[in-house]
């Protein structure tokens, strides 16, 4: 669900619905089984999802940012050099200098 749906809007509150449990019980299984809080899951699939779409000469940066779920091209850049080291745009001029 969650990687068929990274450019929609998706909080736990739904995911737990699904699941069909209590938002806490939701959120403390999730973290139990993958090490991580929903929220971070979430994050770091949108993230890589944004990396492999911007190995795309074509792709433009604010395009893939939108298409993974991020709105906010500053918070998307922050969170996209925390987890890579090098900002989108970064990333992006070096993969185009590659192809």
């Amino acid at each position: 669900f969650i990687e068929n749906n990274l450019g929609s809007r998706i909080v736990a509150e739904e995911m737990a619905k699904l699941c069909r449990m209590s938002p806490f019980r939701f959120s403390r299984t999730f973290k139990e089984a993958f090490g991580v809080t929903f929220r971070e899951y979430v994050v770091k699939l949108r993230l890589n999802e944004a990396a492999r779409l911007l190995e795309n000469p074509q792709a433009p940066v604010t395009q893939v940012a939108y298409a993974v779920g991020f709105n906010d091209m500053s918070h998307f850049s922050r969170m996209f050099k925390r987890e890579f080291g090098m900002t989108p745009s970064r990333f992006f001029n070096a993969n185009a200098a590659e192809h």
